[in-house]
């Protein structure tokens, strides 16, 4: 039985380093492959956190072509929008942004969050 669980601890560990490429969280890559390890479930937490959710107003280009129907052109457009115009009060206003009409904005809105407190990153 010690060999299945070896298995299933290297394949939770190879999943969460595959996660921590995707949302760049280096605590993920860090943790212990001791699936028991109270640092591997904080460093999980944290990236299901940053997948799940974009900050509207700390975004980088690669995080919104992350959101469905967000390419290129308009990840630059947002990002753009943000340098120029300021960080948003509200998560609706980000459909001030040309090409986030109310389609896109239906479809991405369950993946956005705003935190007015940050300071902003933009790329």
């Amino acid at each position: 039985m010690h060999g299945i669980q070896e298995i299933k601890g290297g394949f939770i560990l190879g999943v969460f380093v595959l996660i921590a490429s995707l949302v760049g969280s280096n605590q993920l890559i860090q943790a212990s492959s001791d699936s028991a390890s109270p640092h591997l479930f904080e460093a999980w937490e944290q990236a299901l956190e940053e997948a799940q959710y974009v900050d509207i107003n700390t975004a980088d280009i690669a995080a919104w072509e992350r959101l469905p129907g967000i390419g290129p052109t308009r990840a630059k457009k947002i990002v753009n929008w943000r340098q120029q115009n300021g960080p948003w009060n509200k998560i609706e206003d980000l459909k001030e942004v040309p090409g986030i009409g109310t389609i896109t904005f239906k479809r991405i809105l369950p993946y956005l969050k705003l935190n007015t407190k940050t300071e902003q990153a933009d790329g």
